[in-house]
C-alpha cells in the first residue's frame, strides 16, 4: 500500500495534464499512487493520461459532477493514509511531498501541512505568491477567517 494518494481531478485538460502528472512524477518521494479522477472531459484528456507509462496510475472516468464530487471520488478510490490534491493545471515542486511529509512525522497532532503557493500564467510567468502563515501556533484561528491554504497533505 503506497504512503500517499495524490489525486488529480481533471475536465477536458488535455492541454495541461501531462505537465501536472510529470510533476507528480518528479516527486522525490515516490511511494505514491497517482489517481485521475476524470469529471466526464470530452477532450483527448483521458486518451494522454493513457499513454503514460507508470504503474503508480490509475485512471477512474465518471460522468461530469462537479469538483466536490471528483475529489470525493478520488478519496473512495485512496489506499492511502495520506491523501494530497491537485488539479489538472496545477504544478508541484519536487520536495513537496516529502517535505510536507517529513512535517507531520514531526508533528504527529497535525491535522493537515499547507505550504505557498505561487500562481502562474500559462507561459510560467509568476503572477502572485502567497506566503505560508509565520507563526503555526496561530494557523488555526487564521483560517477561520480566511482559506489561506489550497489542497494539500
Amino acid at each position: 500500500m503506497p504512503q500517499v494518494s495524490v489525486i488529480v481531478n481533471t475536465y477536458n485538460s488535455d492541454c495541461f495534464i501531462c505537465e501536472t502528472i510529470a510533476s507528480i512524477q518528479a516527486q522525490t518521494f515516490s511511494d505514491l499512487e497517482i489517481l485521475v479522477i476524470d469529471d466526464g472531459s470530452v477532450d483527448n484528456t483521458i486518451n494522454l493520461v493513457s499513454e503514460i507509462k507508470d504503474s503508480r496510475i490509475q485512471i477512474h472516468s465518471y460522468s461530469n459532477a462537479g469538483i466536490a464530487a471528483s475529489r470525493n471520488r478520488g478519496i473512495e478510490k485512496s489506499s492511502a493514509k495520506f491523501i494530497a490534491f491537485i488539479d489538472h493545471d496545477d504544478l508541484w515542486h519536487k520536495d513537496k511531498i516529502a517535505n510536507q511529509l517529513q512535517v507531520l512525522r514531526e508533528n504527529p497532532s497535525a491535522g493537515f501541512v499547507y505550504s505557498y503557493i505561487k500562481t502562474i500564467d500559462e507561459l510560467g510567468n509568476l503572477i502572485r505568491a502567497y506566503p505560508a502563515v509565520e507563526d503555526a501556533r496561530n494557523a488555526y484561528a487564521k483560517l477561520l477567517t480566511k482559506n489561506f491554504f489550497t489542497y494539500s497533505l
